[in-house]
């Protein structure tokens, strides 16, 4: 018995839909914004079901989020359809532009000896 997926749209893969439907929305809308150079790729229905447990391993550790980024990313930019690696890739380099550096709360400064020591050895080399 199929699920009714009614509720989901066709842009977007909700943080609460399971990782199998945001893939099944995933090369629902390649095939979509590829046609028949996506279709093709895939002659039987065991080789897609296969295809679609690749791309559910390689691509869930991502965030829906990024992985929507990307199906739009590759809709507007790419003229063919991207392969698994590449879309690796793509989630990859979305990851790390959104990612930042957060330094600990704890901050404590170098003691007062140890800054005029690293000075100290500063001068030492600079004028030698």
């Amino acid at each position: 018995m199929k699920a009714n997926t009614s509720s989901q749209t066709s842009s977007t893969c909700n943080a609460t839909d399971s990782r199998k439907k945001c893939i099944e929305n995933l090369f629902t809308r390649f095939a979509v914004y590829y046609g028949h150079l996506w279709r093709s790729q895939f002659k039987s229905d065991g080789f897609l079901e296969f295809a679609k447990k690749e791309w559910l391993e390689g691509l869930g550790q991502f965030s829906d989020e990024i992985l929507n980024q990307v199906i739009i990313d590759c809709r507007d930019h790419c003229e063919m359809p991207p392969t698994l690696p590449q879309m690796i890739g793509f989630c990859r380099d979305i990851k790390r532009r959104s990612a930042f550096y957060v330094t600990s709360e704890k901050y404590q400064p170098a003691s007062k000896e140890v800054v005029e020591e690293n000075i100290r050895q500063c001068k030492a080399y600079l004028f030698k």
